[in-house]
């Protein structure tokens, strides 16, 4: 008989290094758009006179490669900082990884993956007449850091809809 509970702990052990992973390619991404950006900007001004559709694209390329690069490490920073998950002053207790947990970690990935497509259509986006698409990437991003601080995401929820029920 296949225990369920077991296959989620045993993915959820392998996916952790899979995160890092993507992390970090992430990161190279927005150092890649970061140097496109640069080298964009020179040409432009050895040129003296540029396409405004080009002069936006590379404004473009430097803001995404430069939410790519900040925006993770400083998501971890706001909510060690805040919250104390992870921090040197939190009581941390050793704990098997349960369900709830392996669907974090899972939660967690989907997240980081879904940052980085976000980003990344945020930067192709181009006729600005393609508003649909802006919209759909501002939604992964979003919907991407909430995946990746799926606890406080769940508990700042909970806390709107207990304010709702108090008010009506």
């Amino acid at each position: 008989m296949v225990d369920i509970t077991q296959i989620l702990r045993n993915l959820a052990r392998s996916l952790e290094s899979v995160e890092k992973l993507a992390t970090a390619v992430v990161y190279l991404m927005g150092v890649g758009l970061l140097v496109g950006a640069i080298i964009d900007f020179k040409t432009m001004g050895v040129g003296q006179q540029g396409d405004p559709n080009e002069k936006i694209k590379a404004f473009l390329k430097l803001v995404v490669g430069a939410l790519m690069i900040y925006l993770p490490s400083t998501l971890s920073s706001f909510t060690q900082t805040f919250f104390g998950h992870g921090s040197v002053v939190s009581y941390d207790n050793y704990e098997p990884v349960g369900v709830y947990d392996a669907l974090k970690i899972i939660f967690r990935l989907a997240g980081v993956i879904w940052f980085a497509r976000g980003s990344m259509m945020l930067y192709n986006v181009d006729d600005p007449s393609h508003k649909e698409k802006s919209y759909m990437s501002i939604t992964y991003i979003f919907a991407g850091i909430l995946a990746i601080n799926l606890d406080d995401a769940i508990a700042v929820i909970n806390y709107i809809a207990n304010q709702i029920i108090h008010w009506l």
